[in-house]
């Protein structure tokens, strides 16, 4: 029996609702709680069970764990685990492309963390070749390669030399693949992560409700994940999103494909350093996409996010036809469509050397103005969001080209995350 069975077989029965939640099905008839049919997400034995084993067999996992708090939730569990398998504090070699929730992360496992910069490239993504010069730096071998593929432009790292990279030197390799949650459902888009452990949301691309997502495990780790999740997810899951879970995993996305191919819309070069692009993802180029931003939202077009570069949108098989002819009439009528070359932020590298976030977290620190505060240590993660991605790791000195990043952004429109016109910095460093 599905779980959508099994919930639709109780309210059938009219039932006299003497449990959480206190709604009582007033605001969702499918809202409720544990019950002798419904099973236990932190310890399933029936139909959710189930559902966690179809999952797990359409991303080609050996284990699936379902997600209430999104990606950000599994990036937290994943690195806990580790650290539980280790009995250590874990470290970590992540491509500076990270979601901010990554150092949230670092700092509840109490991972050490280094940073590796990724193709300087406009879009680009992260090599082996990127990895393997990093480790050759590193005093320490890391415990895990943690990389973020695809990007949120759709572009999607080689991780099957990724993997054999990290396979040779007895490393893990985890993967955020938050925004490829629809690469099953059609052999035309790019093929899931090769990974020891990565986490999809199947909110961002697929019909779930927004927080669901899936943690995938192809190794060793599951017990420690389960006590992981365990520890870190609330212990009254919603049955709608894990309803809403089970009913994307129908999706079917040839058809929509086949109707993206048959418009035309200009688009963002593919980098060299990506293996596959995903081609349901909108990335329309733009003398600044902040401008083309909003100008689409005056014709009531709302798009995921917008860069220096480009716009960003998200298409599902839930789009409508006339969508897509607004867009068009937009993009037409636009005269910021378009750019010959693209920003590309050069950095003052930092050190290859692991940072303790936890402890960087826990020193004294002090506010100073944003346009100052070079030569100063970062207190907390910095970057322009969306995307999320952190230009400053915590404990980094502030370099000019990273505050100069900042700003260019900010003039142009972006919204900075970790810092406004005053920054956190450490207290007497």
């Amino acid at each position: 029996m599905t779980l959508k069975e099994a919930i639709e077989k109780y309210i059938q029965k009219g039932p006299a609702r003497f449990h959480m939640p206190g709604h009582k099905g007033k605001l969702c008839s499918c809202d409720i709680t544990e019950l002798d049919f419904s099973d236990d997400l932190h310890s399933p034995c029936g139909v959710i069970a189930e559902l966690q084993e179809r999952c797990a067999q359409v991303y080609g996992a050996d284990h699936a764990h379902i997600l209430v708090n999104g990606s950000s939730g599994g990036i937290c569990a994943m690195l806990t685990a580790l650290s539980l398998k280790l009995h250590r504090p874990p470290r970590i070699l992540v491509s500076r492309d990270c979601h901010k929730s990554l150092f949230s992360a670092a700092y509840i496992s109490q991972s050490l963390v280094c940073g590796v910069y990724p193709e300087n490239e406009a879009f680009g993504v992260i090599t082996a070749e990127n990895i393997s010069n990093a480790l050759g730096s590193l005093p320490e071998k890391p415990d895990c390669v943690f990389i973020t593929s695809p990007n949120y432009y759709g572009m999607c790292a080689d991780t099957e030399r990724i993997y054999n990279l990290c396979k040779e030197r007895g490393i893990y390799l985890f993967v955020d693949c938050a925004h490829g949650a629809h690469f099953p459902m059609s052999e035309d888009l790019p093929p899931l992560p090769h990974a020891d452990l990565f986490c999809v949301s199947t909110h961002k691309t697929l019909s779930a409700y927004n927080q669901s997502g899936l943690l995938l495990c192809r190794c060793d780790l599951e017990t420690e994940l389960c006590f992981a999740l365990d520890m870190l997810q609330t212990t009254s899951p919603s049955y709608p999103l894990m309803l809403s879970i089970e009913e994307a995993l129908t999706e079917k996305w040839d058809a929509h494909l086949k109707r993206l191919s048959s418009f035309y819309i200009v688009e963002i070069p593919m980098p060299k350093s990506a293996a596959y692009r995903d081609f349901s993802r909108l990335c329309i180029p733009a003398v600044t996409g902040y401008d083309l931003g909003r100008e689409l939202r005056g014709h009531g077009i709302y798009a995921e996010m917008s860069d220096i570069n480009c716009t960003v949108l998200i298409t599902s098989p839930n789009d409508e036809d006339e969508w897509y002819r607004r867009l068009l009439y937009a993009i037409t009528c636009s005269e910021c469509v378009w750019r010959e070359e693209y920003f590309v932020p050069t950095y003052t590298h930092q050190p290859v050397c692991y940072t303790d976030v936890r402890a960087v977290f826990s020193h004294e620190t002090e506010h100073v103005p944003l346009k100052k505060s070079v030569g100063r240590v970062c207190a907390r993660p910095v970057g322009i969001y969306p995307p999320g991605t952190a230009i400053l790791f915590p404990g980094e000195r502030i370099t000019q080209d990273a505050l100069s990043v900042l700003q260019r952004n900010t003039a142009c429109g972006g919204r900075i995350f970790g810092a406004d016109d005053y920054i956190n910095v450490l207290k007497g460093e």
